[in-house]
């Protein structure tokens, strides 16, 4: 594939970087103001979703391990003439697509991709919540994704509410139905995902339906990993004690001596 020449106006500091085996690359800015506040979210919203698609834990299914790509960083370039029209989003996954190019390439392009990706999710900080819900909409639109979500950790200090999503209905946006579970949780369900994706108490967490149970976050993922290390040493312990019991027993006693 021969490598895209960005044309267009661009600042003179955001000229495309060229790597040494010829693809250009778009201009990456500095990181926004908030990216550490959104870090650790984004973080536990990324690891469960790689579980799950990708098999890196045995007990989520992977149905498709397979050119899935799920990334919180670098950009989705959507202008075939201009690589430095682009847009970043905090978690974006595409189905059925080439890997190995996508990371050599260290971008999204949607016209090399041929196809938009499938999902993609914005984090609300003080900083980005208006461009989240004025600007990127009209963008993720133009190129086609099927689901924007966005999640607001304060609660909907930022967005106005706590979670959102939309899906592309003959090329317009239309808001995803929401419900409110009982215990007070917000559910909405992604078909790009096959999944719930649901807001409970500050928290994101994914829902899968078919299974009946949440997929495990990072925090609770290691945290299950230490309860299982200690049921472990506690069964190593109960055995070896058995085992020296059932040795007591089985050992020959010594013969009384006489008078």
């Amino acid at each position: 594939m021969p490598p895209l020449r960005p044309t267009g106006n661009r600042h003179p500091g955001n000229a495309a970087k060229l790597r040494p085996e010829g693809l250009f690359l778009p201009f990456e800015p500095e990181h926004p103001p908030d990216s550490m506040f959104q870090e650790p979210y984004i973080r536990e919203i990324v690891y469960p979703l790689l579980a799950r698609f990708t098999g890196l834990r045995p007990e989520f299914p992977a149905p498709d391990s397979n050119g899935v790509f799920i990334s919180s960083v670098g950009f989705i370039c959507y202008d075939p003439d201009d690589l430095n029209v682009r847009v970043a989003s905090d978690c974006t996954i595409a189905f059925g697509v080439n890997l190995q190019y996508l990371r050599e390439r260290n971008a999204y392009v949607v016209h090399e991709m041929g196809k938009p990706p499938d999902f993609v999710m914005e984090v609300a900080s003080p900083s980005t919540a208006q461009n989240d819900i004025r600007t990127k909409p009209d963008i993720y639109q133009r190129i086609g994704i099927p689901e924007y979500w966005r999640f607001d950790p304060s609660g909907g200090e930022h967005y106005g509410q706590p979670l959102a999503g939309d899906r592309l209905v003959n090329g317009i946006y239309r808001p995803i139905e929401l419900t409110i579970e009982p215990d007070g949780e917000i559910r909405g369900y992604s078909e790009a995902l096959g999944l719930c994706i649901c807001y409970n108490r500050n928290m994101l967490l994914f829902y899968d339906p078919a299974e009946r149970r949440y997929l495990l976050n990072q925090t609770q993922s290691y945290s299950a990993y230490l309860e299982s290390q200690a049921e472990l040493a506690a069964a190593q312990a109960r055995a070896q004690e058995l085992e020296e019991q059932l040795r007591r027993r089985e050992s020959p006693r010594k013969p009384e001596e006489g008078p």
